[in-house]
């Protein structure tokens, strides 16, 4: 990265999520705040990197001005000035004669604030965060169920369509266990899920999937276009519960996917789907398992012939990024509701429904899906 800014290349142009350059301000202390500030916002989000002593702009061998902070000084002060305390690794760098500082920011357990306020590095950014949002960091990063809450809706407050749904996902598995719960009871039923609490009321996973909104809020939108910049074909807002909608969305893709007729003997001729059924429909459970469901936002799935777009509210969650979706460890930011739709035999074993997606798609000789994030979105 030095030799690029040596070589005339903004710094500010190579600046990332995570990576800053910066350089000393007026006065120490108020470099040190600056630098406090920054860790904090890189802390907030993935962990990250600032070099001290390099300007933003222009490029060429004038913007590495070096600096003389302290670097036992400058860590106590990220220490000190962060709430609750940070703490980083401070070392010095040489570059052609010049020396630099190097502050490495772990990404954190805690949500850390300064002066009262939270950032997070979004883009080349920091951010500020609101109260709602610093309250989500804060519940991902302990990992908090929002969907395992209890809420006082009685066992008999679902939808009578939304169990009959239920139960007939249960009997189009292959898995025998899972077809003997769709002759359960109700309360069985539910507490076989895991979405019964031991006092006889539903939790948020049991509510958002099988209870039907009285309000009637939207939660889904379902688009389709024959062509990217067509005119719309459907247009359907939905607000059933997360079982029905599911089940709705499944219709509608597989009744707009059109198939192409493959020669695969001189005899013999199949009819292959131009988006994989197996891949469409982990996306869509993908996008309602690890939804951010405390806040109003919906779910949008644009169709087109050639393309399907899953969009879900709330970014990932910590550790997980378009990089390492596939390698990573899977993290559900609702473990009570993921486990309930698996047990629908909705969803692929936990870390699996990622490589499913992969797979399918590599199976049609089409392109591995995308994942892209905006930090308060996720798409595929």
């Amino acid at each position: 990265m030095l030799d690029a800014v040596y070589a005339g290349r903004p710094a500010h142009q190579l600046e990332s999520e995570q990576l800053d350059f910066k350089t000393v301000g007026r006065s120490v202390s108020d470099t040190l705040t600056d630098l406090a500030e920054a860790a904090a916002c890189f802390a907030n989000h993935r962990g990250g990197v600032i070099v001290v002593g390099v300007h933003d702009r222009p490029g060429g061998p004038d913007a590495l001005v070096g600096c003389t902070l302290d670097e036992p000084q400058t860590r106590l002060a990220i220490f000190e000035r962060t709430e609750p305390s940070l703490t980083v690794d401070v070392a010095p760098l040489m570059y052609r004669d010049t020396r630099m500082v190097v502050i490495t920011v772990p990404e954190s357990a805690a949500v850390h604030a300064v002066r009262g306020r939270v950032t997070q590095r979004v883009g080349t950014s920091c951010m500020a965060m609101s109260p709602d949002q610093t309250a989500r960091l804060v519940a991902d990063r302990r990992g908090e169920d929002w969907t395992d809450l209890s809420t006082d809706l009685p066992a008999s407050a679902v939808d009578p369509l939304a169990m009959a749904q239920a139960r007939q996902f249960l009997r189009d598995t292959k898995d025998s266990v899972r077809q003997s719960f769709a002759d359960l009871s109700d309360a069985d039923l539910l507490r076989a899920l895991g979405v019964l609490t031991r006092h006889g009321t539903l939790n948020r996973a049991g509510a958002l999937l099988l209870v039907d909104d009285p309000h009637g809020l939207v939660h889904t939108a379902y688009v389709h276009r024959r062509t990217p910049a067509g005119e719309l074909t459907a247009n359907e807002q939905l607000s059933a519960p997360l079982v029905t909608t599911l089940a709705r969305l499944f219709d509608l893709i597989s009744a707009r996917t059109d198939t192409t007729s493959v020669d695969v003997s001189p005899l013999v001729q199949v009819q292959v789907a131009d988006l994989p059924p197996a891949a469409i429909r982990e996306a869509l459970v993908n996008a309602v398992m690890h939804r951010d469901y405390r806040g109003p936002d919906r779910i949008v799935v644009e169709h087109t012939a050639t393309r399907l777009a899953v969009t879900s509210p709330g970014g990932f969650v910590s550790g997980v990024t378009p990089d390492n979706v596939l390698t990573t460890a899977s993290r559900s930011r609702n473990p009570r509701l993921a486990e309930a739709i698996r047990k629908l035999g909705l969803g692929e074993t936990a870390g699996l429904g990622v490589d499913r997606m992969y797979a399918a798609m590599a199976g049609l000789g089409h392109r591995p899906p995308e994942f892209t994030t905006d930090e308060g979105t996720v798409k595929v």
